[in-house]
């Protein structure tokens, strides 16, 4: 009967210290999420506390200040205002001009946002009087904005537009 108690009280040990191991890793877990709880809690407090400087403020309301509005830049404005009072589009138009200077376009109605780059080279030549460079502009732009606004299908390019007629297809003709 000794050996059975001296075997039972090691296996009794063992089981002591198994739960022992097993308060202490719970006493842990519980410390670690106590202290997670306080920290959401504190960021909590920290969020509600913080003012949202751009609160009420449209994309373009945000990037006015950073720019003004240039003679050039105006007038890439009004170009790209008149192709969407043209095509019937209720948005908002911003430009800006990147690291480069190229004009960048940005268009809005608070559901979706278009950008398109117009070149400065472009503008330039427009500018100083070359009237191909102004309708090609406009073209491009307004070719852009039916594309990506409403969706149209480019129209593919047709020889009949120069005045010359397709030549007839010889593939069926053969004998």
């Amino acid at each position: 009967m000794r050996e059975f108690f001296k075997y039972w009280s090691l296996a009794f040990v063992i089981f002591a210290i198994f739960l022992a191991a097993l308060y202490v890793a719970w006493l842990d877990i519980r410390r670690e999420v106590r202290e997670a709880a306080q920290k959401k809690a504190t960021q909590r407090r920290v969020l509600r506390a913080a003012v949202n400087p751009f609160e009420g403020k449209t994309v373009s309301q945000t990037l006015a200040p950073v720019q003004q509005l240039s003679d050039k830049r105006r007038w890439v404005l009004d170009q790209v205002l008149q192709i969407s009072a043209k095509l019937g589009m209720n948005a908002r138009v911003l430009v800006l001009q990147d690291s480069k200077e190229h004009y960048l376009v940005h268009i809005s109605d608070d559901h979706r946002l278009l950008t398109y780059r117009v070149d400065r080279d472009w503008v330039e030549e427009a500018l100083q009087g070359n009237r191909e460079k102004e309708e090609k502009i406009v073209q491009v732009v307004e070719g852009y904005l039916r594309r990506q606004w409403f969706g149209e299908k480019p129209n593919p390019a047709s020889s009949t537009i120069t005045g010359q007629k397709p030549a007839p297809s010889t593939e069926g003709a053969k004998s």
